[in-house]
C-alpha cells in the first residue's frame, strides 16, 4: 500500500469484519483514520484493538448509524466543523437479509443502511470531498447485485406481507454499483470507485441462510483486500471496480474487473436511482 501520510479516511462499519481490518490497515500505513460505527461501545472496543496491534496509529472513533438520516446529518456537521479535508471514504456499513424491519426514517431496512444511508452521508460531505485533491468515494457492493431488478417505480419501503429479505439485499447492493457510476458522472472532481469481498467469512453473514457457503468463504483480512485497493490504488479513474480475482469472483487477491451486471452499467436507470434516493432523504447533491 503506498503512504497514507497526510490522509484523513472515514471507514463505516470499522468496528469489525471487513471493516475494522480496512480501517487497521490505512491507519497502519499512516492515513488518520475514523472509525464511524453505529454502537459506541464496539466501536470503543475496535478501537482499543486497533491501537494496541498499531500503537502508532491515528485511529478516532465516532458514533454513527448510516440507517438513520438525522444521524448521518449530524455526524456529517460535525465531521466538516473538525475537518478541512477528506481524501477517502469508504461506504462499509451493511446488513444482510435480516427479518422485515423499518428504519427511523420508514425505510426497508436494508436498503436504510447499505444504499440510501451512504447516498446521504456522501452528499452532505460532498463539499469537502470535491475540495479535497484526489478524493475518492468507495462503493462497497457485492456478487449478490447479480439478482438487483428493476422497477419501474422505486419503492425504498415494501411491506411485510410481501417481504423477501434476499431480493432488498441484493436491490441494495445493485444499488451501490449504480451510485458508484453516477456520482462519477455528476461530480467528476472525486474518484468513484468501487469493489466487492467475494465471499468473506464476516459477521455481515450472522443470522443468514449462508451456512452453505462456509466452505467457499475467505476471511475478513483476504476480503478487505479488494476494498482497499479501490481505496488506495494510484492512478485509477472513477468507475474502476475491484474483485477477488478467482472464478466468478469469489475468492483471492484483487484485480480490476468489469464482471458487474449488465443492469448496473444501466445509465438510465442509475439516473432514475439517483433521483428517486434524492426524493427519499432529502439530500439534494
Amino acid at each position: 500500500m503506498p503512504d497514507q501520510s497526510g490522509k484523513v479516511a472515514i471507514v463505516t462499519g470499522a468496528n469489525s469484519g471487513i471493516g475494522f481490518h480496512m480501517a487497521l490497515e490505512l491507519g497502519r500505513n499512516k492515513a488518520e483514520v475514523i472509525l464511524a460505527c453505529r454502537s459506541e461501545q464496539r466501536g470503543n472496543e475496535a478501537l482499543a484493538k486497533m491501537k494496541k496491534i498499531v500503537p502508532e496509529g491515528n485511529f478516532i472513533m465516532k458514533q454513527l448509524d448510516v440507517s438513520s438520516l438525522a444521524d448521518v446529518e449530524r455526524f456529517a456537521t460535525q465531521f466538516t466543523k473538525d475537518y478541512k479535508r477528506l481524501d477517502i471514504l469508504i461506504n462499509n456499513a451493511g446488513i444482510m437479509m435480516p427479518p422485515y424491519q423499518l428504519s427511523a426514517d420508514g425505510f426497508e431496512s436494508q436498503l436504510a443502511t447499505n444504499h440510501l444511508g451512504p447516498f446521504a452521508l456522501t452528499g452532505r460531505l460532498i463539499d469537502l470531498l470535491e475540495s479535497t485533491p484526489n478524493a475518492r468515494v468507495v462503493a462497497v457492493s457485492s456478487l449478490a447485485a447479480w439478482g438487483g431488478k428493476k422497477y419501474d417505480t422505486i419503492d425504498f419501503k415494501g411491506t411485510e406481507e410481501s417481504y423477501d429479505k434476499s431480493q432488498f439485499y441484493y436491490d441494495s447492493k445493485l444499488a451501490n454499483q449504480l451510485f458508484m457510476d453516477e456520482l462519477a458522472r455528476r461530480h467528476p472532481k472525486i474518484v468513484s470507485v468501487g469493489a466487492h469481498p467475494g465471499i468473506s467469512n464476516s459477521n455481515l453473514h450472522t443470522g443468514t441462510q449462508s451456512g452453505g457457503m462456509t466452505w467457499a468463504m475467505q476471511d475478513s483480512q483476504m476480503g478487505c483486500l479488494p476494498i482497499l485497493r479501490a481505496a488506495v490504488e494510484e492512478g485509477i479513474v472513477s468507475s474502476t471496480y475491484y474483485a477477488p480475482r478467482g472464478a466468478f469472483g469469489i475468492s483471492g487477491f484483487p484485480t480490476a474487473s468489469s464482471y458487474r451486471p449488465s443492469l448496473a452499467k444501466n445509465s438510465e436507470y442509475a439516473a432514475a436511482y439517483w433521483t428517486a434516493s434524492e426524493g427519499a432523504t432529502g439530500v439534494m447533491y
